[in-house]
């Protein structure tokens, strides 16, 4: 497979997480960053029930400890990366609600973006050439 069909494939996964109407695309995935690769989130399901299915458990609640997994969005022009956020998700936001507390220490936050940074660098990504990153701490 060349570095084309590649990027394509990867933006075409990045497009099939969607979920926003508008002609707005935004690629969902949650970043793993013990295992140092990225999941990528269903259109049709959020975060919570992804992650508690890929686990294995019924309810994500179920799960003692999911700090190392950071969620993350990619938003997508004309087939480019254009604007990254990570730290804030679905996932993020329900663990702040049911246990009250941050889901993850800003060092973990910040060790996702890196991998994520590595892993679109790897596969050959197209980013735009001022690519907006963004950290968020919840």
């Amino acid at each position: 497979m060349g570095v084309v069909s590649a990027m394509n494939q990867f933006i075409k996964q990045l497009e099939s997480t969607n979920k926003r109407s508008g002609g707005e695309i935004v690629g969902r995935v949650i970043i793993d960053i013990l295992a140092k690769r990225i999941l990528f989130i269903p259109e049709n399901e959020n975060h919570v029930k992804f992650l508690a299915k890929f686990l294995g458990k019924k309810k994500l609640i179920e799960v003692l400890d999911i700090s190392r997994y950071v969620g993350s969005a990619l938003r997508v022009e004309n087939g480019v990366v254009a604007e990254i956020l990570v730290g804030i998700s679905g996932l993020e936001t329900w663990y702040k609600e049911e246990r009250g507390q941050s889901l993850h220490t800003k060092q973990q936050v910040i060790e996702g973006k890196n991998i994520l940074f590595d892993i679109l660098l790897r596969e050959n990504v197209p980013l735009i050439e001022r690519l907006k990153i963004e950290v968020a701490f919840v």
